[in-house]
């Protein structure tokens, strides 16, 4: 979530509803939606083009500022360069913006949140974990467009929400 555009419960087992807000996203041209889409062309890759496992199929814990599909992304092309340690991961995941809560640091919920990404990941079989270190299980598939990437998660929409 962000602070202007909030994901229902019901969006987190639709891939394809999440694909339409991004789609609305760069139309309005958000600000955070072209700093990604910009670091994303440079690798000739979309924002609309993202892989499915960034979709969060359930939810996660709350408090990022940004939507949870935009860290997940990052997340993928930073174990597209290399195996990390889940404390590297960390650090990318806590630099994000976090709301403050009163009693829970922002690092705890934070922490919190990669750990449910990456048991989810694991359960897709997107992740695996190799001499301490996450790394992708197999090369995750990006997409060229927002098209084709309709026309797959159409193909796979009864099954991406049940895993």
């Amino acid at each position: 979530m962000d602070g202007r555009t909030y994901v229902g419960r019901e969006d987190y087992a639709d891939p394809i509803r999440q694909l339409a807000k991004i789609q609305q996203q760069l139309v309005r041209r958000d600000r955070r939606i072209r700093q990604l889409q910009k670091q994303l062309y440079q690798q000739e890759r979309t924002v609309t083009g993202i892989p499915v496992c960034c979709h969060i199929s359930k939810p996660l814990p709350g408090g990022l500022k940004t939507a949870h599909w935009m860290l997940a992304t990052q997340l993928i092309g930073l174990l597209e360069q290399e195996p990390c340690h889940a404390d590297r991961l960390l650090t990318m995941i806590e630099r994000a913006e976090w709301f403050a809560f009163g009693a829970t640091p922002a690092s705890a919920v934070a922490k919190l949140w990669l750990t449910q990404l990456l048991v989810l990941w694991q359960s897709m079989g997107v992740v695996q974990v190799t001499n301490d270190r996450w790394c992708l299980a197999a090369k995750v598939q990006w997409f060229a467009d927002f098209n084709q990437k309709c026309r797959e998660l159409r193909s796979h929409v009864h099954t991406l929400g049940s895993k």
